[in-house]
C-alpha cells in the first residue's frame, strides 16, 4: 500500500549543492509500466519552490538518451542563486502536443558554503 505522498512524489528525493553541475535521468513509462517512446518529444524538468506550485523557478530541457530516457543537466549558473526545498516534475510533450508528467519528486538545493 502506498501513501498519498508516495503516489504524488513517485521519484526519489534528491539534493545537491547549488552552483555545481548535476545530472538527473528520467525513464518514462505509462500507467501499465510500459516504456513510452519519447524520441520525437520535447522533454524537460520543471522546478517550483515546495508549497508554491504556481511559481516556476527553473525549467531545463532534457537530452534524449534512449527510447524512453532523457537526462537533464543542471549547470552551475542554473542554481547558483537558489537554495531550499523544491518540487520537480519531469515533463514530456509529444509531437501531437500531448503533455505527460511521468513523475514528481522533492529536490533540496543546499547553499554552497563560503570558504577561506
Amino acid at each position: 500500500m502506498t501513501t498519498a505522498y508516495e503516489d504524488l512524489n513517485n521519484l526519489d528525493d534528491t539534493s545537491f549543492i547549488a552552483g555545481t553541475q548535476f545530472y538527473m535521468t528520467f525513464n518514462v513509462f505509462d500507467e501499465a509500466r510500459l516504456p513510452i517512446n519519447i524520441i520525437a518529444s520535447v522533454n524537460k524538468v520543471v522546478l517550483a519552490y515546495y508549497g508554491q506550485p504556481d511559481y516556476t523557478v527553473l525549467t531545463k530541457n532534457g537530452t534524449i538518451t534512449g527510447l524512453n530516457t532523457f537526462v537533464v543537466t543542471f549547470l552551475p549558473a542554473d542554481t547558483i542563486g537558489l537554495s531550499g526545498k523544491f518540487i520537480f516534475q519531469a515533463v514530456t510533450i509529444d509531437s501531437a502536443g500531448v503533455v505527460n508528467r511521468p513523475g514528481q519528486g522533492v529536490l533540496t538545493l543546499i547553499p554552497a558554503l563560503v570558504y577561506t
